[in-house]
C-alpha cells in the first residue's frame, strides 16, 4: 500500500479521558507578518490561555533602552494571536517600541518587530499613576506563530520617544510581584543588565480553531452509548483509512500507531462513523484520520 499525505494531522483532535473534546491548531509557522498596536480600555482581556491580569499599583516607567521581559507557559500548544500588556500611563508623546517573541524561551526571536505609537491613540494618555490599569493589544495574528505547549517568553523596549526630557517616564507599564508566571525582568540596557522578579501584568491570547481544509474529523459524544464518542469523516471510494493516536504532537501523525485496530477501514456511503470508548489512561490523547491507496 503506498500512503498519502493527506491527514487532518495540524490540527488534530484532542480527546481526554474526562470527555472533554477540545481542538489544538498547529499550523505552519511564518516570520511575515503585519504587527497592530490598539487601544484595550482599562479592562482586562478575559479569553486568554497565559497570563496575569489581577490589578496591581505597581508601575515602572521607561526610558529609551528599557526593556521588559517576561515569561510564560502554555498548558497546550496554541497559534499566537496576541499579547495584551498592562501600563498605568502613557504621556501625549510619540513613542517608538518594539516586540518580540521567543517561541521556547531559548534566547531566540521568531518575532520582532518595530512600531512607533501615538499616546492621543491610547486611554491612559492622561500621565496619572494613580489611574487603574490601561491595556494595549499587540497583535500579531498575521504571523501565525505557533507556540507548543512549554515556556515562552517576550520582550518589550522602548527604543525613542519625542519628549524634550530624555529621561522622562512616558510609558510606565504595570508590573505585579505575585504573578503565576516567574521570570519577568527589567533589562536596563541591551547587555541584558537589570534586576529579576518584576513580573509584568499581561495576557496571551490564541487564535481561534477553525476546521481544517481537506479531510475533516468530527468528534462528538455519542448519543447512544454513554462514555464513547463517535468519529466520523468524508471519506472517497477506493481509499482507505486509519484512525491513528498519540499522547503528545512531538511526531508526525503519518508515524503514530492505529488505535484500537481501526486500520484500512472502507468509506460506505458518504462518510464514515466508528464509536470507540473514552481512553481510560486519563492522558490527553490525540487523533488523526489517515487515508492511503487501496491495494
Amino acid at each position: 500500500m503506498s500512503r498519502t499525505n493527506r491527514t487532518t494531522g495540524r490540527p488534530i483532535f484532542s480527546l481526554t479521558s474526562k470527555g472533554g473534546l477540545s481542538l489544538a491548531a498547529f499550523l505552519p509557522a511564518s516570520l511575515f507578518g503585519q504587527l497592530a498596536v490598539t487601544d484595550f480600555g482599562n479592562t482586562a482581556p478575559v479569553e486568554i490561555v497565559a497570563g496575569h491580569t489581577v490589578e496591581s499599583d505597581w508601575e515602572f516607567g521607561f526610558r529609551p533602552g528599557n526593556r521588559f521581559k517576561q515569561s510564560f507557559t502554555l498548558e497546550e500548544g496554541i497559534t499566537l494571536a496576541s499579547i495584551v500588556t498592562s501600563y498605568k500611563k502613557f504621556d501625549d508623546f510619540e513613542a517608538t517600541l518594539s516586540i518580540s517573541v521567543d517561541a521556547g524561551n531559548d534566547g531566540s526571536a521568531e518575532i520582532f518587530e518595530i512600531i512607533t505609537l501615538d499616546s492621543a491613540d491610547f486611554s491612559g494618555n492622561d500621565a496619572n499613576l494613580d489611574n487603574p490599569a490601561y491595556w494595549m493589544e499587540w497583535d500579531v495574528s498575521s504571523f501565525k506563530l505557533e507556540l507548543p505547549a512549554g515556556e515562552h517568553s517576550f520582550e518589550i523596549t522602548l527604543n525613542s520617544h519625542t519628549d524634550p526630557a530624555p529621561n522622562s517616564w512616558i510609558y510606565a507599564p504595570s508590573y505585579s510581584r505575585t504573578n503565576p508566571y516567574p521570570g519577568g525582568q527589567v533589562l536596563w540596557n541591551l547587555n541584558g543588565e537589570g534586576t529579576g522578579g518584576i513580573d509584568m501584568m499581561f495576557a496571551v491570547t490564541a487564535l481561534p480553531v477553525t476546521a481544517p481544509a481537506g479531510l475533516q474529523l468530527v468528534i462528538r459524544e455519542s448519543e447512544t452509548t454513554p462514555g464513547s464518542f463517535d468519529f466520523e469523516w468524508v471519506g472517497q471510494a477506493g481509499k482507505l483509512y486509519d484512525l491513528v493516536s498519540s499522547t503528545d504532537l512531538t511526531t508526525d501523525p503519518l508515524t503514530w500507531p492505529v488505535w484500537d485496530e481501526h486500520s484500512s477501514l472502507e468509506v460506505s456511503g458518504d462518510s464514515l462513523i466508528i464509536s470507540i470508548s473514552a481512553p481510560g489512561d486519563g492522558l490527553q490523547r490525540f487523533f488523526a484520520v489517515i487515508e492511503k491507496s487501496a491495494p
